[in-house]
């Protein structure tokens, strides 16, 4: 996991508009991944990065 500025991103090309799907969690939470990578919007221009390995093994 690691945090980053939205900004940062967008600057670099990404588009959060790209996603293949969502993970609600128990807690509210809402993951968007692109494939075994995802986000989580924590703060208004914060992104924690986050990699999904269980999907690596499907």
């Amino acid at each position: 996991m690691k945090k980053v500025l939205k900004e940062d991103l967008s600057n670099m090309g990404f588009d959060f508009k790209h996603y293949t799907h969502i993970l609600n969690t128990a807690k509210g939470s809402r993951y968007f991944f692109c494939y075994e990578f995802g986000y989580l919007f924590i703060k208004q221009d914060e992104v924690l990065l986050v990699k999904n390995e269980s999907l690596l093994n499907q």
